[in-house]
């Protein structure tokens, strides 16, 4: 995964930081990733499996837009919309970057 230094969602700015680890913990508990909304970082446990670690990060930007728009998801509903955008991401190339819509609109 290519380092990521900040996450935009909104008008929130989240410094990335990556711990050399498995697990971390973050409020008592062991996890591989959490946001901290104070401190407006993701965290994320780096010793995992690249597809893992990419599945960490958007859960934790899931959590982020759930904050930021106040939607109340629970953890599993973070988990499957995470991974459900992942595998979106992963099987479609094209969509990783903005689509040029204006080009494909005025050529038709």
């Amino acid at each position: 995964m290519e380092a990521i230094q900040s996450i935009r969602v909104g008008p929130v700015d989240y410094e990335v930081v990556l711990e050399p680890l498995s697990e971390i913990s973050h409020r008592g508990r062991s996890c591989t990733g959490y946001v901290s909304f104070d401190g407006l970082k993701i965290v994320m446990a780096t010793k995992n499996p690249p597809a893992r670690l990419f599945g960490i990060m958007w859960h934790e930007v899931v959590h982020a837009i759930d904050d930021l728009l106040h939607v109340g998801l629970e953890e599993k509903q973070v988990d499957q919309l995470g991974y459900g955008i992942m595998m979106v991401l992963r099987d479609n190339p094209a969509l990783r970057s903005m689509p040029e819509w204006e080009k494909e609109v005025s050529a038709g």
